[in-house]
Formats: structure tokens, sequence, C-alpha cells
């Protein structure tokens, strides 16, 4: 039975697409300013505090795609043998793939976690999109402001454009790292351990194992 060896196969596309929706909300963060700036790290908060529900939902889809798989796998690769053996088989790999979905499960928070902080030394990328954005910024700075506000001023200008550009560092980093964690953590440690779990679920070498197996 070969296992699914590509995490990227089953990686759903919506969490890209849900991940860059939160762009437009920086984008709507207002440069018309009631009274003070926002803080850049409320608004990298509130970004990133966004991403946990796509995450959630991300790798749900993922466990839900890859137990389906096995089955399938398993259905076809096991069906000579007797419905006990079968039944020890699917028992042990679906608690083998629980036990390790609940490994990634709890890692996920750390990447958000670490996004939360700011930070980030790929400065060339950031140099870019924030030279970008400071350009985008003081062009809608230009139109006329609602009745009842005042233009933003350089350094609020400057902060946004800083929020948005660290946005564009770390949305991509952040999908690289979930795509990581199901492709290296989740699939990759499956391969290795649900051959073991089939084996142990035999109970070879204890009485009655033979017949078991028979």
């Amino acid at each position: 039975m070969t296992l699914p060896s590509r995490g990227g196969r089953i990686f759903p596309l919506a969490f890209f697409n849900e991940l860059s929706m939160t762009r437009s909300q920086i984008h709507r963060s207002t440069l018309c300013i009631q009274a003070a700036a926002v803080k850049k790290a409320g608004l990298i908060e509130g970004f990133v505090q966004g991403w946990a529900q796509p995450t959630d939902a991300c790798l749900d889809l993922v466990l839900a795609d890859y137990k389906q798989r096995v089955r399938v796998m398993q259905t076809a690769h096991f069906a000579k043998y007797s419905p006990q053996i079968r039944e020890k088989f699917s028992s042990a790999t679906d608690g083998t793939i629980s036990q390790r979905f609940k490994l990634i499960l709890a890692k996920a928070p750390g990447f958000l976690g670490k996004e939360s902080l700011g930070l980030t030394f790929n400065d060339k990328d950031f140099t870019l999109q924030k030279s970008l954005m400071i350009e985008k910024y003081k062009t809608t700075r230009a139109a006329p402001c609602p009745h009842g506000t005042q233009k933003a001023d350089d350094s609020v200008v400057e902060m946004m454009s800083e929020v948005q550009a660290y946005f564009e560092v770390s949305h991509k980093r952040f999908i690289d790292s979930v795509a990581l964690l199901v492709e290296f953590d989740f699939v990759r440690g499956l391969q290795s351990e649900i051959p073991n779990a089939l084996i142990d679920s035999l109970d070879i070498g204890a009485a009655g194992a033979y017949a078991r197996c028979i």
C-alpha cells in the first residue's frame, strides 16, 4: 500500500484566498483619520488573528481528505484479508492519523504567534512593498476626505505602508509554514508511522497470532 506522499495535492486553494482577503481590510484602514492613527502592533495582530479560522478549516480539510484517500487504498489493498484483520487495520490507521493530526493542530497557534511579532529579515521584499504602498497611499491621500475627517500626515502614511508591507511578507511566509506543517509533520510523519501501526495491530508474536492471520 502506497500512502499519499504529497501534502500539496490535498492543500485547499481556499486557504490562500481567505488569508489574502485581509489585505483589502488593511487597505481600508482609514488614511483620513478621525483622531489618532491605529498602532502598527494592533493592525498586525488584527490581521494575523484573522488567519486562525482559515487555518483550522484548512487543516480539517486536509485531515478529511487524507483519511478518505487512506480508506480507499486500504479497501483495495486489504480486500483479500478477513473482516477481523481489515477492522484491526482500519482502527490502527484511524488512530495513528488522529494522533498525528493532534500534533500538527497544536503547532499551528505557534505560527500565528510568530507572525504577530511583526518581525522579518526579508528586507528586500519588505522595502519594495513599503515603497509601493507609500506611493499608493499618498495618491489616495490626495483625494478629498469625507466630511469631519482630516488627511493623514506622513507619519501615518509611513506606518500604514509598513503594516501593509509586513502583511505581504508575512502572509506568504505563513502559507509556506502551514504547507510545510502539512507536508512534513503530517503527511511524511504518517508515511513512517502507519506501516508500524499496521504491524503492531496484528500483535505478531502474541498467543493466537497465527490463527488471526489465516
